[in-house]
This record gives structure tokens, C-alpha cells and sequence, in this order.
């Protein structure tokens, strides 16, 4: 989130001193004012040498990014030197944000405001709002949380030691995707009607897709109706992870990594990604009114959008969607706010025997937490407080009146459902039946093996390159040449005898 772009000028002699030099010249900035750090600063790698130590042994050559950040001294100054040009927004709850928006939609549909606008333009937007500060704008969207450790013998911190509270005072204004759509539409159906056979328990799915951007028609932002580029994730497969039920809902099993593991390569050989994950849900309220994401699921939503962010920026665009039991309601679309995903990534908040309530943590005694501060005040340890700031909803999620889906066959679900297990896996016999299936054995074996479970899962069995030939081919509709043939027909031969 580099907003000043300046070129150093230094040769291969030059000491950590000399860089500090440089920059005081390019931004004023004296040394004792500036951190510097050779990664982006969501995940920094700090420079702390002598002012004697070459550039060369900080593996610091002609080309090399820096970032720099301020201390807190140079920031109070400047920030008092500089005025700000900015606004406040009501606190409202998603609750009332989705009446107030229905209103608006009600009264005047061709003039409705959007209720979040999309990240890079309100990225675009803070940087202007931020010009005049550039030094504050790496912490527009940054969030720590993390717990701080008590020196030796003493249960206090000095007052400049102390952490940032975390104070929900405001919904997030922006969304990193705005909606989904279901490409392949009967996966989606199939998986449905599976878990209407006993709906009490509540199922869950990873869906894989493509991150895509797209513009709309001339939209109100800001005022003002504009062509606005927007994300959506699109949806073309999806697959039951490891899970159990319990009380609290559906429970998943294994850490992202793990579930993902020979999964990566087939998924990148057949162009998707993690881009979701589904629950499904029967009618739930209570006194308080609907109940969007329980607490549970709002912690799993944290630590996928955690597991799946962006290296480089820290930030992810995995969403979260609901699955209703009532087939006259559309999914719904969340994800939870970057804030909200730094108090559950830092142990700040968990999910406690509360359905709808997040719990604020229980430290251990050797550490200081910053406290939670919602409707006007500080939430103790060990007590509950609403989420609804922290979920951030889709505009929607559905299903395209033109679909794209890239694959021909469902064998591996049906197979799954027929035999009762769940989740779905691969075994010997589906794969031999997809193989020499009498009313497919004269297709092309892309064609044959044109299913999303059958490739995802195929690495279990042969290794992750055959698997990837074949995934390949499927993606491109194309036929596998002479030597790929010859590859992929000797791994898939033990189930073909």
C-alpha cells in the first residue's frame, strides 16, 4: 500500500546511514523518525543496524523495494502540521443497514446507493482523502490486536506501550468481493437435495472458482451515478471437506493447508482456486431477530479468510455462503470485515456457548489485551457482544441465467450419495466405472473424465503431474497428445483390468 514512489540514488558502497540520509532528503523525514522495512508492512521485515552496516549486506542492490513507516513522534507531529479531509457514518447494524437499504431500494430503485463500496475504489478514494497524511494511510485498513506480555515481575505497561482498543464503532465501507455466482448451477442443486435428506444436520462445502472483475452499469457511488469496476467470485465446483456435526453446527475437521494438500497443483492446472465455503441452515431466530452467521461459523470464516488472503497485500476475498432449507429464499452472500478477522486471528474474541454472541477472551494473567469497545463500552473479559458489525454481506449470490460450467459429469457425487458416504471420496470402483462406463468407453478420455471430483481427487491415486495432464486437457476440451496419452493411460490402467 505504497502511496509515495521514490528512487534512491546510491551506489554499491553505500552504508544503511547513507540510505537514512536519502530519505531525509526525499521526504523530510529525519532518521530517528523512520522505520524501514523490506516487506510491505502487513508482514514486515525491519531494518535495525548501525548506520555503518553496507546495503550490500543487507542484500540490498539496485532495484530493491523499501517501505517506510513513521514512529509515533513523527507521526503526532505531522498529523498536527496537516489537516485531514474526511467523514463520519452513522453506527448501524447490519440489521438496520439492510432495512435502510430495502427503503431506499423501495422508494427509489433506480437511484439506490450502494451500501459498500469496492475495495480498490475505496482504496483510490482513501488515498486522495489521505494525501496530505500519507505516512497514516498503511493503517487505514490495518489492524493488531495481538496480546502484549507483561515485563518481568510487573502487571502494567507504560502508557506508550499500550495497544490500540478495539473499538466497533462503524461498518466496514468497502467489500474485497460484492458477489458469486454459481457457474456450475447442478452441483449446487445435487448438493442441496443431499442434504435435504436429513437438513437438521448442517452440512458444509469448500467451493473453488475464479476471483473476476467486472463493470457495472452506471451506478449511484458517492453521489454520483458512475461505471464502477466490481469483483465477483465465480463458482465451478465445490466439495464436501472433512467435517463433523455437533451442536453448535457443522465443525471443520482439518486446517486449510491440510485438506488442500495434492489438491493445489490439479486446481491450478484447471485454472480455479478456493474462493468459498458453503453452509447450509435451517430457519434460525431468535429474540434479537435473524441470525446471519453464528458465532461458530463467523470463526471459521476468519481463520479461511486468513488461510486464503493474499500474500502480498494481507488481504483475502474468500466469502462465506449460506444455504437455505426454504427454497424460495436466494443464498446469501457474507464475508467478515478485516477488522473482524484480526480479533479473531489475534485470540482477541472465540466462539462461546452462545449461538449468535462472540466471546471476548479470558488472557492469561502474564498478558494485556486490548479491549473490545462496543456501544460505547468496554466488554470484559469472558462476556459476549453482538457481531453483526463485523459481517459484511454480498450484494447477492446466485445463479447466471447463462452458466459457464466447465464440466460434464457428476459421477463421483452420485456415486458418493448411492453409497452413503460422506464426504465425498474417491475410491477404486467409481474410478473403473467412469473409465469403462459401455455408453462412454468410445469418448475421448477428457470427455470421460470431464468431472470436478473425479480431478480434484485423482492425486490421492497417481501422482499430481499425471493428474494435472488430464486436468489440462478436461479444462482446454482438447485431446492428449501421443505421449500424454501414453502417460495418463499407464497410471489409470490398474483400473481398468
Amino acid at each position: 500500500m505504497l502511496l509515495v514512489k521514490k528512487r534512491a540514488n546510491l551506489d554499491t558502497n553505500s552504508t544503511f546511514g547513507d540510505l537514512s540520509t536519502a530519505i531525509s532528503d526525499l521526504f523530510n523525514i529525519s532518521p530517528e523518525e523512520q522505520i524501514i522495512s523490506a516487506t510491505p508492512f502487513h508482514d514486515p521485515t525491519l531494518l535495525d543496524c548501525t548506520s555503518n552496516t553496507l546495503l550490500t549486506d543487507l542484500d540490498l542492490r539496485h532495484g530493491s523495494r523499501l517501505y517506510l513507516s513513521l514512529n509515533e513522534d513523527a507521526r503526532s507531529r505531522l498529523n498536527k502540521a496537516t489537516a485531514l479531509t474526511t467523514f463520519t457514518q452513522k453506527s448501524m447494524t447490519l440489521t438496520q443497514a439492510n432495512a435502510k437499504w430495502q427503503k431506499e431500494l423501495d422508494e427509489n430503485p433506480a437511484e439506490k446507493e450502494v451500501k459498500y463500496l469496492p475495495f480498490e475504489y475505496w482504496m483510490n478514494k482513501k488515498q486522495r482523502e489521505y494525501r496530505s497524511q500519507p505516512w497514516n494511510f498503511s493503517d487505514v485498513a490495518k489492524y493488531d490486536y495481538r496480546p502484549l506480555k507483561y515485563s518481568s515481575g510487573q502487571n502494567k505497561l507504560k502508557m506508550k506501550e499500550l495497544p490500540s482498543n478495539c473499538v466497533l464503532h462503524r461498518q466496514q465501507e468497502y467489500r474485497h468481493v460484492d458477489s458469486v455466482v454459481f457457474e456450475d448451477a447442478d452441483s449446487l442443486m445435487r448438493f442441496r437435495t443431499r442434504w435435504l435428506d436429513n437438513p437438521s444436520v448442517q452440512r458444509a462445502a469448500m467451493l473453488f472458482g475464479k476471483i473476476e472483475k467486472f463493470d457495472s452499469p452506471k451506478t449511484l457511488v458517492d453521489g454520483e451515478k458512475q461505471v464502477v469496476q466490481w469483483v465477483k467470485a465465480s463458482v465451478f465446483g465445490l466439495w464436501e471437506m472433512p467435517q463433523t456435526h455437533t451442536e453448535q453446527g457443522v465443525k471443520i475437521t482439518k486446517s486449510a493447508n491440510k485438506m488442500l494438500k495434492k489438491k493445489r497443483a490439479v486446481l491450478e492446472a484447471m485454472g480455479l482456486e478456493p474462493v468459498g465455503w458453503l453452509v447450509t441452515t435451517q430457519e434460525r431466530e431468535d429474540e434479537e431477530g435473524t441470525i446471519f452467521l453464528t458465532a461458530s461459523e463467523i470463526v471459521q470464516a476468519c481463520k479461511f479468510q486468513h488461510a486464503f488472503r493474499n500474500p502480498n497485500t494481507g488481504f483475502s476475498k474468500f466469502v462465506t455462503i449460506v444455504l437455505h432449507e426454504d427454497e424460495t429464499k436466494n443464498p446469501d452472500g457474507y464475508m467478515i470485515s478485516d477488522q473482524g478477522l484480526a480479533m479473531v486471528r489475534d485470540g482477541l474474541v472465540k466462539a462461546g456457548e452462545e449461538r449468535r454472541n462472540l466471546q471476548v477472551n479470558i488472557p492469561d494473567t502474564a498478558l494485556y489485551q486490548p479491549a473490545v469497545v462496543s456501544k460505547g463500552r468496554a466488554n470484559e473479559p469472558g462476556e459476549y457482544f453482538e457481531p453483526e458489525i463485523l459481517i459484511i454481506a454480498l450484494q447477492n449470490a446466485g445463479i447466471p441465467l447463462e452458466p459457464r460450467g466447465n464440466f460434464r459429469f457428476v459421477d463421483v457425487f452420485q456415486y458418493c450419495k448411492k453409497e452413503g458416504i460422506f464426504p465425498s471420496r474417491l475410491d477404486r470402483k467409481i474410478i473403473s466405472f467412469m473409465l469403462r462406463h459401455p455408453e462412454r468407453r468410445n469418448l475421448p478420455l477428457h470427455l470421460r473424465c470431464s468431472d470436478f471430483l473425479l480431478l480434484l481427487l485423482l492425486p490421492e491415486f497417481i501422482s499430481e503431474e499425471t493428474a494435472c495432464l488430464l486436468a489440462s486437457a478436461v479444462l482446454e476440451e482438447r485431446n492428449l497428445t501421443v505421449s500424454e496419452k501414453n502417460i495418463v493411460d499407464s497410471a489409470l490402467s490398474q483400473f481398468q483390468m
